[in-house]
């Protein structure tokens, strides 16, 4: 399999799993805003607020995570993938890679001096389930990874 044809697989998979983290990211969010709803006294929970909540949170966080999905994390795991070093460790530290890059980022722009730390943690998490959600959809049919690329193996050979 060339690179770019498993870069397609990696991205199709890495959109997929970034979908199901954006929805339970939504979900969660939806969750804590019906629990804060329901915990505040004399009030009532609007579902339908929560599902606009829960809507809204999950749509900002699959577009604000889509860039770096597509642009950093799926490129570096097929690479990982094509070398034949995809794990679980691998894509554990390929997802913390945009996180790390928001904190460095954040902490030179911020104006106090203190990172965004919200938003650190929350490109952390995000990064890393997504990376671990597409390294469970890569290898859920065969049970291990995918073989590593013999094209690439012959160039490094070379």
């Amino acid at each position: 399999m060339t690179y770019v044809k498993r870069l397609v697989f990696v991205e199709l998979a890495a959109q997929i799993a970034l979908l199901i983290c954006s929805l339970l990211f939504g979900l969660l969010f939806g969750a804590a805003f019906l629990f804060s709803s329901i915990s505040s006294p004399g009030e009532t929970a609007d579902p339908i607020a929560m599902a606009q909540a829960a809507g809204a949170f999950a749509l900002l966080a699959y577009l604000y995570t889509v860039g770096s999905v597509v642009l950093v994390v799926a490129p570096l795991y097929a690479w990982i993938e094509a070398m034949g070093r995809s794990s679980i460790l691998a894509s554990l530290a390929i997802g913390l890679v945009p996180g790390l890059l928001v904190l460095c980022v954040s902490s030179v722009v911020s104006l106090d001096g203190a990172p965004l730390s919200g938003l650190t943690l929350s490109c952390l998490t995000m990064g890393s389930s997504v990376t671990l959600a597409t390294y469970v959809v890569r290898t859920w049919r065969s049970g291990t990874a995918l073989p590593p690329n013999k094209s690439l193996e012959r160039t490094r050979e070379r």
